[in-house]
């Protein structure tokens, strides 16, 4: 649940110092820490005092917020961040980003804008590029932002440092949106009307003639984002009113530009993804704040920024943390067992349950969990936990059961203490109430699986005094106490002969376990390699299908040359969707699983 407290509450999210680097404000972060729930992220980008504020107040359904600013300097400095309830989906965050306004005059850094619009698209899962005009060539190459990405992101350490991978971008980069403001001429292309979606299309058509270096934002644009939608938006009223426009009614607007803020804003909200690190794993608020400190971090660095290492990151957080949370899963629950059982096997039944529960829990939630070793870990510890709850079984049995027998035979021994059954005919008295007390410790419930070995330690106590009362009992035979005591003997091998199959029940239970318990390990890792594998896949056929709509449209445009070198990039995507190694994966995991020794009980 969202805390009501920081609804619709702006705060600076990553702050430029005087040194003009980037940082990370701490209550930022401990907001995005408390909120468990996924995340929705829009960020806005683009040219200073172009009205950015203005659109993503429009998104959190407030005339304030974000600070609006009505003269020619930029209000927004870094970025900045807030956060409501997700107006359409239950248990989702909408995390609202504004920037810092690009070619801000003051500022006069290149550098810097350069990292706050690839922060904007690493950080967002739809991205807005705000803007005034027209889409014409001035336009596009004010957007030049986009043509660093290749030079300063990677997805994969591996690849070599100058090494351009930039055709897995579109794996994970944002939706796009291009918000033209004060749009004032006709949607219209050689005498026909058009969308505004197409009228986007049609700038980004690569220029044949003498358009080398101008071509190269409109490649980018193409390449990098999939999924793209335009907006255009009139003038929303007379400059005189733009000043105060946070305080102006809707009515009071033009009813064109209220229509179209509001078309924008459902797009937004309808279409508008959980934000993922990668294919098929969604951040939490969590999460979030700690990519966002993880992406900064290297900024600062200087370094590379390489999108494989941070999901390694984030992967050590998520993993300890869902490790964790299964773990008190499982304890919380195995902690409700009423203790003593009365067999090793109810406990049993409902320790694979929670074990079962907690694994699906760790898996439902752990991503690129290297080698296994955090649901190996996982593992250990429920094994652990499960050894301790079986003793605390047992001993909760044995003194049930001493505590039972000694009430039991309390005035048994008050009797034998004061002589009672050392007279003639002793024997007999002394014989039945042993076997009162016997058949009431039998017909007792609760007992738990201890039982048999203290009844058993019993009659080998009563054996002896059994034998003395025996011998002083002068109206028995010879005969008749050798029978006696022929039969006393019986009674005790036969209680050693139960203590022994009973113990010998239990150690079958400890095998079941064991093979129950590694079978379930090995399931749950099957379960989540193929779900990487699917995630893996899935990733890689998004990338080709761009790729493909991108080289049909090239074609079209008899760009026969770029359409080439498309195709050749899409091959080795598809060799990379061949490539998933999922048996040695599923086969060191389980070799790893066997030597951590989640197969053999130590109690």
């Amino acid at each position: 649940m969202l805390p009501e407290e920081i609804i619709g509450k702006p705060i600076p999210l990553i702050e430029n110092t005087r040194g003009n680097e980037r940082q990370v404000q701490q209550e930022a972060l401990d907001i995005l820490k408390s909120i468990q729930q996924h995340v929705v992220v829009v960020c806005i980008a683009g040219r200073y005092r172009t009205g950015k504020s203005y659109l993503m107040n429009r998104l959190a359904s407030k005339k304030t917020g974000f600070p609006l600013g009505s003269t020619i300097q930029s209000k927004t400095k870094g970025i900045w961040m807030m956060c409501v309830h997700h107006p359409k989906r239950e248990n989702t965050t909408l995390v609202l980003l504004d920037t810092e306004g690009l070619g801000d005059v003051e500022k006069g850094d290149q550098k810097n804008d350069d990292w706050i619009f690839i922060l904007a698209i690493l950080l967002s899962s739809t991205l807005v590029y705000n803007s005034v005009g027209t889409i014409d060539n001035d336009a596009i190459q004010k957007l030049h932002y986009v043509t660093e990405l290749s030079k300063r992101i990677k997805t994969k350490a591996a690849d070599g440092e100058d090494k351009d991978d930039s055709i897995n971008f579109v794996g994970f980069f944002p939706s796009f949106v291009w918000a033209l403001r004060d749009f004032s001429l006709e949607l219209e292309l050689n005498g026909e009307n058009i969308t505004a979606d197409k009228y986007l299309e049609n700038s980004l058509v690569i220029k044949q003639e003498n358009a080398a270096d101008s071509n190269v934002p409109r490649e980018c644009i193409r390449k990098f984002f999939p999924k793209r939608k335009c907006f255009v938006f009139e003038s929303p009223g007379t400059s005189k009113l733009l000043k105060k426009i946070e305080s102006i009614p809707d009515s009071e607007l033009e009813p064109d530009f209220v229509q179209q803020s509001n078309e924008f804003s459902e797009h937004i909200f309808d279409t508008a993804k959980i934000k993922e690190i990668k294919e098929g794993i969604p951040l939490t608020g969590s999460l979030f704040g700690a990519l966002v400190n993880k992406y900064v971090e290297v900024i600062r660095s200087g370094k590379m920024l390489v999108v494989e290492n941070a999901v390694k990151e984030l992967a050590k957080i998520e993993n300890e943390a869902a490790e964790q949370a299964a773990f008190s899963y499982y304890k919380e629950n195995i902690a409700k067992i009423p203790l003593p059982t009365d067999t090793a096997e109810g406990l049993s039944v409902l320790h694979g349950k929670w074990e079962k529960e907690a694994l699906g829990m760790f898996n439902k939630r752990s991503f690129e969990d290297e080698n296994g070793q955090h649901q190996i870990q996982l593992g250990k510890s429920i094994l652990d936990h499960y050894e301790s709850v079986c003793r605390k079984n047992e001993e909760a049995s044995r003194s049930r059961c001493q505590a039972l027998i000694k009430e039991l035979s309390e005035d048994m021994k008050k009797k034998q203490s004061g002589g009672y059954y050392m007279k003639p005919g002793g024997y007999e008295l002394f014989k039945k109430d042993k076997e009162d007390i016997e058949k009431q410790y039998r017909d007792k419930p609760g007992k738990g699986i201890q039982a048999d070995i203290i009844l058993k330690d019993f009659l080998e106590d009563t054996e002896r005094t059994g034998k003395a009362v025996l011998v002083a009992d002068n109206t028995l035979t010879e005969k008749q106490k050798q029978f006696e005591e022929e039969q006393a003997r019986r009674k005790a091998s036969e209680q050693q002969e139960q203590v022994i199959q009973e113990q010998k029940k239990q150690l079958e239970q400890m095998v079941k376990d064991q093979i129950r318990s590694h079978q379930e390990h090995v399931d749950q890792m099957l379960k989540k390699a193929e779900e990487e594998k699917k995630n893996f896949i899935a990733e890689k056929e998004k990338i080709i299908a761009h790729h493909q709509k991108e080289r049909e449209r090239l074609l079209k445009e008899k760009n026969d040359e770029m359409a080439r070198k498309l195709e050749e990039q899409n091959k080795k995507v598809k060799q990379q969707k061949q490539e998933f190694p999922l048996a040695c994966a599923i086969m060191k995991m389980v070799g790893d699983i066997v030597s951590a020794g989640l197969n053999t009980r130590r109690y």
